[in-house]
């Protein structure tokens, strides 16, 4: 016995798509510019005056060799936490402290070096401004 039959696609239930995440950014705050100043710091970051502008090439602590630009108020950057939204960068914050916006935050072993043993210093030596780093002249940990 032949039966007809009528013929349907079935088709997969599709399955329920989710919304896409967003995340709100990170409230700025002194204590998380403090952070990234002294990661910035710890990781030893190349920054170099950009010379006729108002801007840093800050280098990038991932990715060696790839540098970010920083106007010098330390309020842009390239980089992919600024890209999202995040007020508060490594580069920024580099930025901020040899600009003299962001103090270097104390710490009870050296008030010199913040407790790394590393010093950062600005050097004019050679025609050229530089962002040096030696061990500190005052705990000497870094030696």
């Amino acid at each position: 016995m032949v039966v007809a039959m009528e013929a349907r696609t079935v088709r997969p239930e599709a399955a329920p798509v989710a919304p896409p995440v967003v995340r709100q950014p990170r409230p700025e705050s002194p204590e998380r510019w403090q952070k990234a100043l002294a990661r910035a710091m710890a990781a030893g970051i190349d920054v170099l005056y950009v010379g006729g502008s108002d801007a840093y090439a800050v280098e990038s602590q991932s990715r060696p060799g790839l540098v970010f630009l920083v106007d010098a108020a330390g309020r842009t950057c390239g980089c992919e936490a600024a890209t999202v939204g995040d007020p508060v960068c490594l580069h920024r914050a580099l930025v901020r402290f040899i600009t003299n916006q962001l103090d270097a935050a104390q710490s009870e072993c050296c008030p010199e070096c913040s407790g790394t043993g590393r010093c950062q210093y600005w050097t004019g030596e050679g025609g050229l401004d530089a962002f040096v780093d030696l061990p500190c002249p005052r705990c000497r940990e870094g030696l």
